[in-house]
């Protein structure tokens, strides 16, 4: 598919990073992520990196937390169409197939308020 395919009506094309971590060190749980959201030039109109303090958080949470944040981002921009690029497969796999897209953002919205 190439990018010109994926651009709505000569729309500009902007894409939404993220990217979450879980990690143990010295007995301890560290988990944060980080947002990006670029313009079409890949021109960078935000980014976010956060830490998070939760020592039952899972890398699924964080990634879903990272995706919500993102959008809720994208809309106060005024973005209405964006790509989502991501490397979690199951994230991938919900926000690829259209018919599990309002499934999976109902889910997200409702369990990560």
């Amino acid at each position: 598919m190439e990018e010109d395919d994926l651009n709505p009506a000569g729309k500009p094309l902007y894409r939404l990073y993220f990217k979450g971590l879980v990690t143990e060190e010295k007995e301890m749980l560290l988990a944060g992520f980080g947002v990006a959201i670029c313009g079409d030039k890949d021109d960078l109109l935000f980014d976010l990196k956060v830490s998070i303090h939760d020592p039952t958080i899972t890398l699924l949470e964080v990634e879903l937390i990272a995706l919500k944040s993102g959008l809720n981002q994208a809309v106060s921009l005024g973005i209405n169409h964006i790509s989502i690029c991501c490397d979690h497969e199951y994230i991938f796999e919900l926000v690829s197939f259209p018919w599990l897209t309002r499934i999976c953002f109902n889910l997200i919205i409702n369990v990560f308020p």
